[in-house]
């Protein structure tokens, strides 16, 4: 039987003391082979894991790098304190225009011509008809009138960044020589031609062409009541038959009778 509690001197009894139960020893050598078995499964993970990422990147396509973006260096500040300088040929824009791209020989047109300072600078330019020269060429790229030949004074303009200057010029359709452009010179003939504007001494400043063609008169009508004469087929002409030789001569003088 178990043994009684003892009893406190006040009648109450003693509760037991139990004892904790021992603590389960690992051994060393399992926790030691654990430790080892993680090491090697995050490893092995690690691995595949690197080698997925390789893969993926293999099959991705690289992407190309951004190109870089030229730098611009700002534009130069304007001096706009000095004297203004003449129109160099990039600052210059020129327009021709006309109403008519077929005429008669001799026909008066009108050509509308624009000089504008497409630049960033006012500059100055001669806008006179010597100067700021229409041209009409031929197909072989010879000038056969140009306003240079009727001389005009000059016209120099101050031309702001954005100034257009627009002049009406009328042709009389007859070519031109130095010092004579007019009523005397003889007609355009027809054929294909070129108009364009060109400054006098730059080259480069030259305009856009525009077609001309001088078109073939037609020809001119008979005189009313006149007909126009028919070939007719000649007659024939009779060809007379060969005469026949003359009788022998007998050795008088009387010539022989005819025969019955």
């Amino acid at each position: 039987m178990p043994a009684a509690a003892a009893s406190s001197p006040a009648g109450r009894t003693r509760p037991r003391t139990v004892a904790p139960p021992p603590a389960r020893r690992v051994p060393t050598g399992g926790l030691l082979l654990l430790v080892m078995l993680l090491v090697a499964a995050g490893d092995a993970g690690g691995w595949a894991l690197g080698r997925g990422a390789d893969l993926v990147r293999g099959l991705w396509p690289t992407p190309q790098p951004p190109l870089a973006a030229d730098k611009v260096a700002p534009p130069q500040p304007i001096d706009l304190t000095g004297p203004a300088q003449g129109c160099p040929a990039p600052s210059l824009g020129l327009g021709l225009a006309t109403n008519v791209v077929s005429i008669d020989p001799g026909q008066y047109v009108t050509f509308d011509a624009t000089v504008t300072n497409i630049g960033r600078r006012p500059c100055l330019v001669d806008a006179g008809d010597a100067s700021r020269q229409i041209e009409i060429l031929d197909s072989a790229g010879a000038v056969v009138w140009t306003t240079a030949h009727c001389g005009g004074a000059a016209r120099e303009l101050l031309l702001g960044p954005g100034d257009t200057d627009q002049r009406a010029i009328r042709w009389n359709g007859r070519v031109s020589a130095p010092g004579a452009c007019g009523a005397g010179q003889p007609v355009l003939g027809p054929g294909e031609y070129t108009v364009r504007i060109a400054i006098a001494g730059q080259p480069d400043a030259v305009s856009d062409s525009v077609p001309l063609t001088v078109v073939a008169p037609p020809p001119p009508p008979a005189p009313e009541g006149q007909e126009t004469p028919v070939e007719e087929d000649l007659p024939e002409v009779e060809v007379p038959d060969v005469l026949k030789p003359d009788p022998p001569v007998t050795g008088d003088d009387t010539p022989p009778e005819p025969e019955g």
